[in-house]
């Protein structure tokens, strides 16, 4: 957990259910992941998958972890036709790529 980090707070948060905020409250989870609702949805059903392990990016991980988010994602989401996915601070990904 990276003290600075605001997902790291909510993922905290999240974990202790009995004083956890509503919007971190998991909508699916995995074993490396949480999806919570977004605060703020530009648009209705958005939603975020954040890592319970604080990570610089999803390649970052190892194909393992990439393999579970997709699991969980089309879990979700079936069709992700017409969807946008995207990743905030992603880097080269040697491991996925």
């Amino acid at each position: 957990m990276n003290q600075d980090c605001q997902l790291c707070d909510a993922i905290h948060d999240a974990e202790a259910p009995e004083n956890s905020a509503l919007e971190n409250s998991p909508i699916a989870e995995s074993p490396h992941f949480l999806v919570l609702p977004s605060v703020g949805p530009l648009v209705t059903g958005q939603a975020i998958v954040v890592s319970r392990e604080h990570y610089p990016s999803l390649a970052s991980m190892g194909r393992s972890a990439i393999a579970e988010y997709d699991q969980l994602v089309h879990e979700i989401i079936p069709d992700r036709t017409g969807w946008l996915e995207a990743e905030h601070g992603a880097r080269g990904c040697p491991v996925y790529c």
